[in-house]
């Protein structure tokens, strides 16, 4: 580095004046404080900060720090040789101190070297000889002068010039600037797409939260209006109790009147002492003496709990497979089916394909078809299509009472064996559901009997290729999962099925 550089260091790039009070921006950058606290009050009023010097984008407003220079070995201010102004570096050659102005002045000799201001170069001499250590012995891996050299203890040793070697060694380490510029910039860009990353998945969180949150208030609602509908059922019998106890209270209160006028009319009648006018007067009364006062309250209607009970059951199983039907046609996309027809090309000679290809069932009269090395010589057919990536999901029906297998297959499963392990899911390159009297997961040749409780003629399947999941479900009311493979695909997989005798599949479209 030049003087020019040196100096032009030493200046803030804002005022271009000689900084004194120096700070630090976090990019390494230096200015006066005085001016980065004018330029940082007027972002302020901005969206972003940026240096000045190397427009760096900052989101909040950046911590000024001062700059940490190495302590003064001495206490004392270090001066201007030639003025009372603070010196800025030492001439190494003529051990003169200089301040800005001055060094400016100072002639720029090859060799000239300039260092940070001492009043003592005493660890720049040689303590032998009190000359500039000019040299380096690379015997001993020391700085000398040019007497250790010449006539000293260093004299025939392999000496190098002292910036020669340092340029040596800058050169060696050059390179590994442009290496590590280079993992900065990649760290630099992996911090991006972290921050990318983070961003698209809180994105990613805060719809999910909202979508949840609007089927959790559409179940509430849901809910709510089969909750109001058996509190309905409640208070409906509640008012019919009331009106049933009402009606009887009514019929009590008449009866009650009716007993207090004839008690008054007896009490009249007993206190009439004259007998004539007694036996006038109770034969006037014209009342049936043998009237009953007491009247028996019928049964009261009660609150039929059995009833409530079986009507929130009611509403609770309609709930619950609302629930299941909203789960398979709004959280379950999976069930969106695939476009798959069956490949002529790999089918068994015995194998017949009807239905635009997408139903097969087993004859025993041997087809007609070409000999390709595609044609399994084992009763399977596959699919024209093949997945290597992304879902997809296909349902298929079977009939017959005899047993067949359908899942998927790798492209290169064996086509041309006939044994127990040229069957689907009977290898390391295919898995597959045995549909018989009872249902069966296969694959390399380990069984999982899977128990059901309704003979099972309808399924769905659903392969997700990069997660490696392929899952067979029980298409019924409401749909019942059966079985989950977990692997790892390394290779294009077809739709595969296998058909004995008096069985077919038919995939539906």
């Amino acid at each position: 580095m030049d003087i020019i550089s040196e100096i032009q260091e030493k200046l803030c790039s804002m005022c271009h004046d000689f900084c004194t009070d120096r700070v630090l921006l976090p990019c390494e950058h230096i200015y006066c404080r005085r001016c980065m606290e004018q330029v940082l009050n007027v972002q302020d009023h901005w969206t972003i900060y940026y240096c000045m010097e190397c427009y760096k984008p900052c989101q909040v407003r950046p911590l000024i720090k001062q700059e940490v220079t190495e302590p003064s070995p001495c206490t004392e201010q270090i001066s201007c040789t030639y003025c009372d102004v603070p010196a800025i570096k030492t001439c190494v050659q003529c051990d003169s101190l200089f301040c800005a102005t001055h060094l400016m002045k100072h002639p720029s000799l090859p060799g000239l070297l300039l260092v940070e201001p001492s009043l003592s170069l005493d660890e720049r001499k040689c303590s032998t000889h009190k000359e500039i250590l000019k040299y380096y012995c690379r015997e001993e891996g020391s700085c000398i002068c040019m007497s250790c050299w010449a006539v000293g203890d260093h004299q025939g040793h392999q000496v190098t010039a002292l910036h020669e070697f340092v340029e040596q060694k800058k050169s060696n380490l050059r390179p590994m600037i442009e290496r590590f510029e280079g993992d900065l910039n990649e760290s630099e860009k992996q911090i991006c797409r972290l921050i990318a990353y983070e961003r698209d998945e809180n994105q990613k969180a805060d719809a999910v939260i909202k979508k949840v949150m609007a089927q959790i208030e559409d179940l509430k609602t849901e809910l709510s209006a089969r909750h109001t509908k058996v509190l309905g059922v409640i208070s409906k019998q509640k008012k019919m109790v009331s009106l049933s106890v009402s009606n009887q209270i009514k019929k009590l209160e008449t009866n009650k009147s009716e007993l207090s006028r004839r008690m008054k009319r007896i009490t009249e009648l007993c206190e009439v002492e004259d007998p004539l006018t007694f036996l006038k007067d109770e034969k006037e009364s014209n009342m049936a003496w043998n009237f009953s006062g007491r009247w028996k309250t019928k049964s009261c209607i009660k609150i039929d709990e059995t009833s409530i009970s079986q009507k929130l059951h009611k509403r609770l199983l309609q709930f619950a497979d609302g629930l299941i039907d909203r789960m398979l046609k709004e959280d379950f996309p999976k069930m969106k089916k695939s476009m798959i027809t069956l490949d002529k090309k790999t089918a068994h000679y015995s194998i017949i394909k009807t239905y635009g290809l997408r139903r097969a069932f087993y004859s025993s009269k041997r087809q007609k078809e070409e000999s390709n090395e595609e044609r399994f010589k084992s009763r399977h057919v596959l699919s024209k299509c093949s997945f290597s990536g992304g879902n997809h999901y296909w349902e298929v029906d079977v009939v017959g009472k005899k047993r067949c297998f359908i899942g998927v297959a790798c492209h290169s499963m064996d086509r041309k064996t006939i044994s127990s392990k040229s069957l689907i899911g009977f290898n390391n390159r295919s898995w597959s559901l045995g549909v018989d009297d009872v249902l069966a997961a296969y694959h390399n040749c380990v069984q999982r009997e899977i128990p059901t409780d309704s003979p099972v003629r309808s399924f769905g399947i659903f392969l997700e290729y990069k997660v490696g999941r392929l899952s067979f479900y029980q298409l019924c009311h409401p749909i019942r999962h059966l079985h989950t493979f977990t692997a790892t695909f390394t290779e294009p997989l077809h739709a595969a099925f296998y058909l004995d005798k008096g069985s077919s599949i038919t995939i539906q479209e």
